[in-house]
């Protein structure tokens, strides 16, 4: 997993108008984020909180391991 600074991240916003960032996730089953995805999320609300008039869409996927019933749980717990 590479991590992606606030500068490498307006950067990107900058000259693409789009940046995709892959792989954070939640431990299976529970509503815990990963360890080694909390840099990634904190650059995230640093760069949004730099700059404030940015709009932003964000999408994300579950697993395909478990119940529907669980994944779909999980996709709506998590406040961004």
């Amino acid at each position: 997993m590479a991590f992606v600074s606030v500068k490498e991240m307006a950067s990107c916003l900058q000259t693409e108008g789009r940046i995709s960032l892959y792989g954070i996730q939640l431990a299976h089953n529970l509503d815990t984020l990963m360890p080694a995805y909390v840099s990634t999320l904190e650059a995230i609300s640093d760069f949004l909180q730099a700059s404030p008039d940015s709009r932003v869409f964000v999408v994300g996927h579950t697993d395909m391991t478990g119940s529907t019933e669980t994944s779909d749980w999980d996709a709506k717990i998590v406040p961004l």
